[in-house]
């Protein structure tokens, strides 16, 4: 690509004069205009106009406020530019006959236009003006702008993609704003601004410098193009002709060993070479005035050829001249030793010292200097005595012709041997190299719409010049389907490719119904004449006779890239590896099929409905910008396959490993014997906190580990090196690193660190010199070290939330310590803290992250990684980073906006962005100012990562930003069009419904308590709402798993838990409350009804029940649905810590007690018991590993003191005591402890004498204690209700009684003999078709049975009568609601005490909302006292009533293991 600083160049203005009247539409500038007077742009117009330039329509306007189209703008900068080489293009609505198509194709290969993210171009489409200003500013290459560009008073409507170049082009004054200082960004550009800003373009860069960075031939076929000012030259392959530059020119080492040639090209400023090699630098027919030959590295050959003359010719590095016979040098001056070839003229050469050791094939016609031997001497035309070097060098030339044997110009041409040459054809398709070494080479020609062809091979040989002419066809596109009929059959070969080409298959029938055979090579030749005509689809390899130019174009991918070639009638997608065939086989898919992978699972795919399925006949080659792409939380192994599908559609591949390692590569069951390995000497036992010493033995142990790997792993690329999750370093490597700190403010082990990986590697690569080592720099290393530089071989990964990077001083930060690791390490990753979850809103900043990923391209960052962790409730943010890391130079607003239609439909595509614009802005605007935020930037060692686990950004939110996003959402659910369009927009409103009861319950704090009523009611339902929105929270959570959308990974669980319960709110209403003097009053009676239930919600009680069995017995009785357990009370309200959400495994507890035991039974189930870590011992009073294990916490007094009983699955126990330093060992030898493991539970029992807690049961009848479980190596931890150990409000009553259960059939087991579906002893008043109570199996807590109850009349509630006797009475019940049922009911506890006379009193629970935990069994306590009497009366019956209010019809509810107990007084 030709990059510009300048357009004005007197050449610019004839080539935009020859482009404005000459065009296909020059009418548009015609003649003489009437409309153009008192036009803000008449001045400019009347100047063009009086020039020529442009003329007016047949009507005699000009029309200069007709909006101008892309494609007119595209060739209006072709024209004035110069361009002319073509690239291949693919745009789904340019076809190759339309007029815009060649320009088009040019301005693609010059590299200023890039289609659109849906497939299109665009070219009929009016440009806007923040568009125009982009291109403005790619062709001018003119840095920054962004601070001009918000100086607009619409800045805020100027697209984030174009700010920059706004910004630019305002502060050129190339494009300015309008009165209003509005910049109307995206207003349609007319035709009298086009004018304009060429005009302003080119008199506003005048004396700048042009510079080709793009290989190919510029300048005009015929005429000469003056430029006046500067040239550079970059690359190799630049051919510059027909020229007249009138500044400098200079020969980049960009060129590095590659050739460029100056074809009649005369300079009259000075011409530096600072690149070129054997393959050249060529002036032919051209004129300098001065030349310098100055390349630091390496010799250069220049070759003088045809009439080209040199006025002043200066060496100062090594060169080989070479001169034709024509060629003249009136003075050559020698700094270095050079080599001059052929017979063309140099009259004067001057030879210094350095250079005594010169060459001439001809003398020059005079010599001076000291070099010459102090004297001059006079040359004599021809050749000299001296002999000419051997020439090892030939030349191909040749014509790329069309089969009428007309020349074709701009074709790709590709020499291909002992070296490679890429050249393009002229205008008669004559074509060049020069200086080929000897050897066999072919030559291979590319061109879009071409078919590729390959010459026979021939000889290049010594002196002599290889003539070969290749003829190429035009190709046809390919028909794959047509009219939902097959016409093609893909070809695969190698079985590992064969998910690629089902994957092909796949999604052509989905999109077409047609069903493309998929065979081998062998298949089709056996298949005859079956598939003749049909379009042969080669997965993996080339299409026969295809070979050697699918080579070719593959030889510079990387492991990633892939080419799709048409051949003939046939197509091939193959990669360099199997990763790059498959990315080809997705691209196709997307580029002619037009599947979007845009979230997981079979509703998160788009695919377009065809008939037809047409392959362009033109090349596609692509690799991503980073070799290694990887989100973490999207693997197979780790969550749903749909979402690791989902990421591999979206190319993601994690080709660098980099993480946590060290712990593996120092295991320490391998390392045993060898403690000094480890900090303090001592062989760790946890898996992970702290890093191996870091000197030459653990070096040498490292280099035996990894070449051990690297021999049974031969296919590894890489090993990662990075540091364990942990500060824990040895002493002597901290001594090392002299108390530094570093730049996170934490102590600088980067010397230390990096000085030892580039020494283990540099062990490795002695044997496997072709590996690469990832690894972290995070924590202690995250700065790069002072002392070294790191290998090449190594790749760190700089870690950071560049999230941050809104704010300035972050970016600020981040960008410096970007910068300092470039100068370290030769290539670097970017690991990113991306989430996602745990975040509990929308945490999306798409346009910051588009920065990012363009600031990584241009700072030599080759991998990403990111801990993403999904939730799909983001939108478009896991799609588009997948984009950016592939090819972070899309326009970020074309794809955002692909994915809104794509997702939802172009009617609903713009409320949806909207909803995510409004939480863009909360992260990248709002967020700044925010408490959460400023606490982390401002702590001295902050992690560089945001607190995800601090949540307290919930605060921000307002309920105005929850109503409008819920009305965009629902917006978009009534606008969405087709079935998977509404899916996923309901989808998406679901996810934000979690957002929603994340925020509306989080814990705000204190609050002013209200000075009125209505205040007061209002405040009360906040808090109402609250608490509804924290049961709604974990429903959610609940019912989104499995699902491919909405399904959250395991990192939920550091997503924040709190119950809603807003202590603040509460607070300011009891001040509220205390004034008021009213018993009556209505807010008065609600808030103590809400005070009342948000207590019966936290009241679990356990109940042990005393045994006759003996200890022996208990201890050896495993089985708890047998022996002395069968009159327990079943506990199971084991939820995750700190929650109430379910836990993955249901806990029973069971508790017997007499006078000298408390007996603690535990059933643990477990679903994958292979998932459970146990070990035979505990040394040291604690788990040898996190081994699976129960805890028990009683006491008498909890301020008093308490111990905590361990066990594992082995028995294997130990205690622990509380103290005012937190828990201590403890030594207990009374306590005993079984076990055993089963199939699908294992189960524990402990023994805990009263003596050891300090309780006498004689006296004391009412415990307080704790339960707890630690589920496969304490990976989820599950309390007793949600709670955490050695916490004392989380301690609840445990019940001592004596008597039984006065519930008979408590579980339901025993139905009625003629009637089975009824419960036996349970009552019921009314029951019809509307309410019924039945015995079922559907759902059952413990047993075989429940009772459900499907009761609209409170009347039909089922009840129990049982006898009693005066005291205190616990009644406790289980109820379960399925997790996907409506159920909108309240149960209520009703205890009616009578006696043969009747009702004596009623007393009831407050009444508990069923639907607030669906999906699990929830226990229902409710404690009451029995009066002696009542008026005289004495009771001796209990009427229990399990009240149900306000069931709908049809609304089921489950309840089971009821029983009622007396208390002990």
């Amino acid at each position: 690509m030709m990059k510009l600083n300048t357009l004005g160049r007197a050449c610019m203005i004839v080539l935009l004069i020859s482009s404005l009247i000459g065009s296909s539409f020059g009418n548009a500038f015609g003649a003489a205009a009437s409309d153009i007077s008192g036009h803000w742009a008449e001045k400019q117009l009347l100047e063009w106009q009086n020039k020529g330039l442009i003329k007016g329509y047949s009507d005699g306007s000009l029309k200069p406020d007709k909006p101008i189209t892309r494609g007119e703008l595209i060739a209006l900068t072709n024209r004035a530019l110069g361009f002319t080489e073509e690239a291949a293009i693919s745009f789904t609505d340019l076809r190759a006959s339309d007029w815009a198509y060649k320009d088009v194709a040019v301005a693609v290969k010059a590299g200023y236009l890039q289609g659109n993210a849906d497939g299109t171009i665009g070219a009929n489409r009016q440009i806007s003006r923040q568009e125009a200003a982009v291109m403005m500013s790619r062709l001018l290459k003119l840095e920054g702008g962004v601070d001009t560009a918000i100086t607009f008073s619409d800045a805020d409507k100027i697209a984030n993609w174009a700010k920059a170049a706004v910004g630019a082009v305002a502060a050129e004054q190339i494009m300015i704003g309008d009165s209003k200082q509005s910049f109307r960004p995206k207003a349609s550009m007319t035709r009298a601004e086009a004018v304009v800003v060429l005009d302003r373009s080119i008199s506003s860069h005048d004396g700048q410098q042009i510079s080709y960075d793009k290989a190919g031939v510029y300048g005009p076929d015929d005429n000469v193009q003056t430029v006046k000012k500067d040239v550079i030259v970059n690359v190799p392959g630049v051919t510059l002709r027909n020229m007249k530059i009138e500044g400098n020119l200079l020969l980049a080492a960009g060129i590095g060993e590659g050739d460029v040639t100056l074809n009649h090209v005369t300079v009259l400023g000075k011409t530096t070479v600072n690149g070129g090699g054997a393959n050249s630098i060529h002036f032919l027919n051209s004129k300098l005035a001065i030349v310098i030959v100055d390349k630091k590295s390496g010799s250069v050959r220049v070759v003088l050829e045809g009439s080209t003359t040199v006025a002043s010719l200066t060496v100062l590095t090594p060169a080989i001249l070479s001169l034709d016979d024509d060629a003249v040098i009136e003075s050559l001056v020698l700094e270095a030793i050079t080599q001059a070839l052929g017979q063309g003229t140099i009259k004067l050469a001057i030879i210094h010292e350095g250079a005594k050791s010169s060459t001439f094939a001809r003398q020059p016609l005079k010599k001076e200097g000291a070099g010459t031997g102090g004297s001059s001497t006079t040359g004599t035309p021809g050749p000299t005595t001296s002999p000419e070097p051997t020439q090892q060098n030939g030349t191909v030339n040749g014509h790329v012709f069309d089969p009428d044997n007309i020349g074709i110009e701009g074709a790709e041409v590709k020499l291909v041997g002992s070296v490679t040459m890429t050249a393009a054809s002229g205008q008669t398709g004559t074509f060049t190299f020069s200086n080929v070494p000897i050897g066999t080479y072919k030559i291979i020609v590319s061109k879009a719409h071409y078919t590729d062809v390959i010459s026979s091979p021939f000889n290049v040989t010594s002196g002599a010049t290889s003539v070969v002419d290749v003829t190429i066809e035009p190709g046809s596109d390919l028909s794959v389907v047509a009219n939902g009929q097959a016409n093609a059959v893909i070809v695969v070969d190698d079985t590992k490719l064969s998910s690629s080409a089902n994957t092909l298959a796949e999604y052509v029938k989905k999109s077409t119904g047609a069903d493309l055979p998929i065979m081998t090579t062998a298949q089709l030749t056996a298949s005859g004449n079956t598939y003749n005509g049909d379009v042969r689809i080669y997965i993996g390899k080339s299409v026969p006779g295809a070979e050697a130019a699918v080579a070719a174009k593959m030889q510079s991918l990387n492991d990633d890239g892939f080419v799709i070639m048409p051949y003939g009638n046939d197509l091939s997608i193959s990669g360099p590896t199997g990763s790059g065939t498959e990315f080809g086989v997705l691209e196709f898919l997307e580029r002619y099929v037009g599947v979007r992978w845009l979230m997981p699972g079979p509703d998160g795919e788009d695919v377009p409905q065809h008939n037809d399925v047409v392959i362009a006949f033109t090349n596609v080659i692509d690799e991503p910008a980073a070799i290694s792409r990887h989100f973490f939380g999207t693997e197979a192994w780790y969550t749903l396959q749909t979402t690791a599908d989902w990421a591999e559609h979206n190319r993601m591949h994690d080709a660098i490993k980099f993480h946590h390692y060290l712990n593996v590569l120092f295991d320490p069951q391998v390392f045993a014997t060898h403690p000094e390995y480890y900090p303090g000497g001592v062989v760790p036992t946890h898996p992970y906190a702290w890093q191996p010493c870091l000197n030459d033995d653990t070096a040498a142990a490292a280099i035996w580990r990894i070449k051990d790997y690297f021999h049974n792993f031969p296919d590894a690329q890489s090993f990662s090196l990075g540091i364990n999750d942990s500060d824990n370093y040895c002493a002597a490597d901290k001594a090392r690193a002299n108390g530094k700190l570093n730049s996170v403010g934490v102590l600088d082990m980067s010397d230390v660190y990096y000085a030892w990986v580039n020494k283990v590697v540099e062990g490795v690569l002695q044997d496997y010199p072709d590996k690469y080592f990832g690894l972290l720099a995070y924590w202690n290393v995250y700065d790069p070290p002072s002392t070294v530089k790191l290998n090449s071989h190594v790749i760190p990964y700089i870690t950071d939330d560049r999230l941050t990077w809104i704010d300035p001083d972050m970016a600020a930060l981040g960008n410096d310590i970007t910068e300092k690791w470039q100068l370290k390490a030769d290539n670097i990753g970017f690991y990113e803290y991306l989430f996602g979850t745990p975040y509990n809103l929308p945490r999306v900043y798409m346009n910051q992250m588009a920065d990012n990923y363009k600031y990584a391209e241009e700072h030599g960052v080759i991998a990403h990684v990111a801990e993403l962790y999904p939730n799909f409730g983001e939108g478009p943010k896991p799609w588009l980073s997948a984009k950016l890391q592939w090819n972070p130079d899309q326009d970020v607003d074309l794809l955002l906006d692909e994915w809104y239609k794509r997702t939802v439909g172009a009617a609903a595509s713009d409320d949806l962005k909207s909803y995510y614009e409004l939480w863009e802005n909360f992260w990248t605007v709002r967020i700044l100012n925010t408490d959460w935020y400023l606490d982390w930037k401002n702590k001295a060692d902050r992690a560089n990562f945001l607190p995800l686990q601090d949540h307290r950004y919930l605060t921000a939110v307002t309920k105005a930003d929850l109503t409008q996003s819920r009305s965009l959402l629902e917006s978009v659910v009534a606008k969405a069009v087709t079935a998977k369009q509404k899916i996923r927009a309901e989808k998406l409103l679901r996810a934000f419904e979690l957002f929603e009861a994340s925020a509306l319950s989080y814990p705000r704090g204190a609050v002013s308590a209200p000075t009125n009523e209505q205040d007061a009611l209002a405040m009360l339902a906040d808090l109402k709402q609250s608490f509804d929105m924290a049961m709604k929270r974990q429903v959610l959570t609940d019912q989104f798993k499995g699902d491919p959308i909405l399904n959250l990974t395991s990192y939920s669980q550091y997503s924040g838990k709190w119950d809603g319960i807003q202590t603040g709110l509460i607070a300011a209403l009891q001040s509220y409350a205390n004034t008021i003097t009213d018993p009556d009053n209505e807010f008065l009676a609600e808030f103590q009804r809400v005070q009342a239930y948000i207590d019966s919600i936290h009241q679990y009680s356990a109940t042990a029940v005393k045994t006759t069995a003996s200890k022996s017995t208990i201890l050896s009785s495993l089985d708890f649905s047998q022996g002395p357990w069968v009159n327990a009370v079943p506990i199971t309200e084991f939820l995750r810590m700190t929650s109430t959400e379910a836990p993955p495994a249901q806990t029973r507890m069971y508790l017997l007690w007499d006078n000298d035991n408390l007996y603690v039974g535990y059933e643990n189930f477990d679903p994958n018991m292979s998932g459970i870590i146990m070990n035979d011992d505990a040394p040291n009073g604690w788990w040898r590993v996190a081994d699976d294990s129960v805890e028990t916490y009683v006491t008498g007094d909890v301020a008093g003191g308490y111990t905590g009983y361990f066990t594992n699955p082995k028995a294997v126990k130990f205690i622990y005591n509380s103290s005012s330093a937190g828990p201590v060992p403890g030594v207990d030898n009374r306590w005993q402890a079984s076990a055993q493991i089963g199939t699908d539970r294992w189960n524990v029992i402990q023994v805990i004498p009263f003596s050891s807690i300090g309780v006498d049961p004689s006296t004391t009848k009412s415990l307080m204690g704790f339960f707890f479980r630690n589920y496969h190596g304490q990976s989820v931890y599950l309390g007793w209700g949600g709670g955490a150990p050695w916490t004392a409000k989380d301690f609840r009553p445990v019940h001592l009684v004596e008597g039984n259960n006065l519930v008979t059939n408590p579980s339901i087991e025993d139905g009625l003999v003629s009637a089975p579906w009824l419960a036996s002893e349970w009552f019921s008043y009314y029951t019809d078709q509307n309410s019924t109570v039945l015995r079922t199996s559907a759902f059952k807590r413990t047993g075989g049975f429940s009772l459900e109850t499907s009761v609209t009349d409170p009347y039909s509630s089922p009840f129990k009568v049982t006898s009693i006797t005066p005291g205190k009475y616990k009644a406790v019940l289980n109820y379960f609601v399925p997790m996907n049922a409506s159920v909108s009911g309240s149960i209520q506890l009703v205890a009616t005490i009578s006696n043969g006379n009747g009702s004596l009193d009623s007393t009831a629970s407050v009444e508990r909302p069923v639907s607030w935990m669906p999906g699990r069994w929830v226990q229902f306590d409710y404690t009451f006292d029995v009066e002696p009497d009542y008026n005289g009366e004495v009771p001796d019956t209990l009427i229990l009533k399990i009240n149900h209010s306000g069931f709908g019809l049809g609304e089921k509810l489950y309840i089971d293991d009821v029983s009622v107990y007396k208390l002990s007084d």
